[in-house]
């Protein structure tokens, strides 16, 4: 099953979960923007591309060819859920209006608020039940891996304590994220410890490490995080690319974010330390501002020119190789190569 089969079986999993959790909300309030806002959770999810319980699901399946979703879509939900909640959290964090072509929480709440003319601060209050419908889908990941409608009491233990592993490393890497946009300059290490906590264990060496759990694969799960680490290193470098020679229309996010948070990235950092000090010059001077209309061509050369992305482009296909040699070294059975050799492909020429 390919990504894109899987969300069409998945999605509808997630609806029914989400619209009978929405049902619960109704017998303990009768708020309406409350309702309204944590209604809208359903909208905002379903843009996702199911990334993570997808990976969980290709180890199990490729073990257990007559697997069906439903046998443990507990915990693909409990992934998938969690993953959404860090969504919320980041755009309020990032203060961003939009999330998979669809208003986010807090910019959905701030509308409603304004439309009902509200008083207050109403941005704050936005922000505010958005926070707090991302703890209420945080709730339900917890109780949604506490069943063991999936696993064995043992295993669902051993699972979870894994994804605890999974949230301590992604919520810490958040953290870094954040402390590097207060800083003007940083190093390669920095960036690196960010992106293997915050992408490359979370949305691939641990959701890789639970397949293997679950599917009994004890022998596979050094090199499953080690093969994860590799391709999740990629993963990034490959959003950060995005984020300044991608398709609006196709990555749906607004180009050079990036630049306007004062993200550091293997890109920037290339500028700063190895490209023509004259690019660097110009980059400090798009650092952390909101770009103009007339800003974006004039910033995204100064990534082009300076040779910055052809830097990050060749750095993307050294991750490639790599993930490659780990497989060949693994001396894996062809049904294991052929699975992770499939996670490489996803992931080589993707756009959005």
């Amino acid at each position: 099953m390919d990504i894109v089969s899987f969300k069409q079986t998945f999605d509808p999993l997630l609806a029914r979960h989400l619209a009978s959790q929405h049902d619960t909300y109704t017998k303990i309030t009768s708020n309406s923007t409350v309702l309204s806002t944590l209604s809208h959770i359903q909208k905002v999810s379903a843009g996702g591309k199911r990334l993570r319980p997808y990976i969980v699901w290709s180890l199990y399946a490729s073990q257990k060819p007559d697997a069906k979703l439903e046998d443990i879509q507990d915990l693909l939900l409990a992934l998938e859920l969690f993953h959404v909640f860090c969504l919320i959290h980041d755009d309020v964090m990032d203060n961003a209006s939009t999330r998979h072509g669809t208003l986010t929480i807090q910019a959905f709440t701030t509308e409603l608020l304004t439309e009902h003319k509200e008083h207050g601060d109403l941005s704050r209050a936005g922000k505010s039940q958005a926070i707090l419908a991302g703890d209420i889908l945080f709730n339900q990941v917890y109780e949604l891996l506490a069943r063991t409608t999936w696993a064995s009491p043992k295993m669902r233990d051993e699972v979870r304590s894994v994804f605890t592993t999974l949230v301590d490393e992604v919520c810490i890497g958040q953290m870094l994220d954040i402390d590097l946009t207060t800083k003007k300059e940083t190093d390669t290490r920095a960036i690196v410890e960010k992106n293997k906590l915050k992408t490359a264990y979370y949305s691939f060496a641990r959701p890789l490490h639970i397949g293997a759990l679950i599917s009994g694969r004890d022998d596979i799960i050094d090199f499953v995080i080690s093969f994860g680490e590799q391709v999740g290193m990629l993963f990034q470098i490959q959003d950060d690319l995005l984020d300044i020679i991608g398709k609006p229309e196709e990555t749906k996010k607004e180009l050079l974010s990036d630049l306007r948070e004062n993200q550091h990235t293997v890109l920037t950092e290339y500028i700063r330390k190895k490209a023509d000090p004259v690019f660097k010059e110009k980059l400090e001077k798009f650092c952390g501002t909101d770009l103009k209309d007339t800003d974006y061509a004039e910033a995204k050369s100064v990534f082009v020119d300076s040779g910055a992305v052809a830097y990050a482009q060749a750095l993307t296909q050294e991750y490639i190789n790599e993930s490659q040699r780990l497989i060949k070294d693994a001396h894996l059975d062809q049904t294991d190569e052929k699975l992770f050799n499939s996670i490489i492909s996803l992931l080589a020429h993707r756009t959005a």
